[in-house]
């Protein structure tokens, strides 16, 4: 079931879907869209190096960004990270399972990540 209604409502713009992906699969690695979180570049690079970022329209790792001689300092927009790092970040407003017509419990599964970045079955 992939409805996704669920990608319009979450105000950093993470793919929720990808967190129920993720738990599928007992794999917190998986990268998951995120398109409204802002993070400086010295933070990103130390949390993921390969996450992905949009700088001026473009998408780069962190360590490009960085190599490309981007300041740690700046700050960056996230285009994805992996879903063990999205769920730090989450707010946890649960806009994510109001519009669920088969209520997944997401909500459950990034309160699982939040702690450890694993999956506590």
């Amino acid at each position: 079931y992939n409805c996704v209604l669920c990608r319009k409502t979450c105000p950093l713009g993470i793919d929720p879907y990808g967190f129920v992906t993720a738990a599928i699969s007992n794999d917190p690695n998986l990268y998951v869209t995120a398109t409204n979180i802002r993070v400086r570049l010295g933070e990103a690079v130390d949390l993921d190096p390969y996450m992905v970022l949009n700088i001026k329209g473009l998408n780069v790792t962190a360590t490009q960004a960085l190599d490309q001689g981007l300041g740690r300092d700046t700050e960056v927009t996230v285009s994805e990270m992996k879903v063990k790092d999205a769920a730090k970040y989450c707010p946890l407003c649960g806009n994510c399972e109001k519009p669920c017509p088969i209520n997944l419990p997401v909500m459950k599964i990034i309160e699982d990540l939040k702690d450890d970045g694993k999956f506590n079955r």
